[in-house]
């Protein structure tokens, strides 16, 4: 929060000294490739739990199904550009990073004495970053350019997971777990691209990206309205002898023997992000 404090500032003050500037909007989109490895452990024990639930009752059985993985998610950002001269050039950049295992994908259903119960444990993550980042250009040809960035800010980030079900025969989802919190956290980033003027002005641009973000500090609420933290911890089940990874915002960490690695929940946003956009000069 400090570092970004201090390069805004130095932002602002630096614009009003520079003679010859360029001021330019960016404009892009793109693809961010992530591994949440926690997040992704909770969607794979949460299926295999009811894999081996069905499997462990003589008259039920599993129908279709599969564990989901959450890899990507969707990069949309707008960035103001101040050039100090041709080759260097100061940004403040801000967006929507957005991705989601969507409820009909996580669908599993099982077929049981008194019916068909589907299960789903859809999730959603979304962050607002706001990153101060510095340009280095070298241009080759006269319509086309490389340069490299980097940069650091702070990401806000919102998690949201459900774990329901629904019988055949109704038409609604009964949500045994709800967790819906928000964190925190500094992010850093760094790059390199390649511009191509279109015409004088207008400029595409392809680069790609590495950042580094891992969010904790997680807090908010769950179904019964309890707030809390968000704790990441293993749940055993007896009758399947599974350790089972589970996610819950809990006013206290959770305890007992059933209960083990105990921690606050550690979202990993770092990522190699591709993105294309248009860079246009005021």
């Amino acid at each position: 929060m400090k570092k970004a404090a201090i390069f805004l500032l130095v932002f602002i003050c630096i614009a009003p000294l520079v003679y010859t500037v360029d001021l330019s909007i960016k404009f892009s989109t793109g693809l961010d490739f992530i591994n949440p490895v926690n997040v992704n452990r909770l969607l794979q024990d949460w299926f295999t739990w009811h894999e081996l639930e069905a499997d462990a009752h003589i008259n039920s059985h599993l129908l279709s199904g599969e564990a989901q993985e959450l890899r990507s998610m969707i990069d949309l950002e707008g960035e103001f550009l101040l050039s100090l001269s041709e080759n260097f050039a100061l940004s403040i950049g801000s967006g929507l990073i957005f991705g989601e295992i969507s409820q009909p994908s996580t669908e599993t259903s099982v077929q049981k004495t008194v019916g068909i119960f589907t299960y789903v444990h859809p999730v959603q993550v979304s962050a607002t970053p706001l990153i101060l980042s510095g340009y280095a250009f070298l241009r080759l040809w006269r319509s086309f350019s490389i340069y490299a960035k980097g940069g650091t800010g702070i990401l806000w980030t919102k998690y949201i997971d459900r774990d329901g079900r629904l019988r055949s025969g109704n038409i609604k989802y009964f949500y045994e777990n709800v967790n819906k919190v928000t964190a925190r956290s500094p992010i850093y980033q760094a790059g390199l691209g390649f511009i191509f003027e279109i015409e004088p002005g207008v400029r595409f641009f392809l680069e790609g990206i590495f950042r580094k973000a891992k969010v904790k500090g997680f807090s908010g609420e769950n179904k019964i309205g309890e707030t809390g933290k968000l704790y990441h911890y293993e749940k055993y089940s007896s009758n399947l002898g599974f350790w089972e990874t589970q996610f819950a915002v809990l006013p206290e960490a959770p305890s007992g023997n059933t209960i083990r690695s105990v921690s606050e929940a550690v979202l990993d946003l770092s990522s190699f992000s591709v993105k294309i956009g248009l860079i246009v000069r005021f």
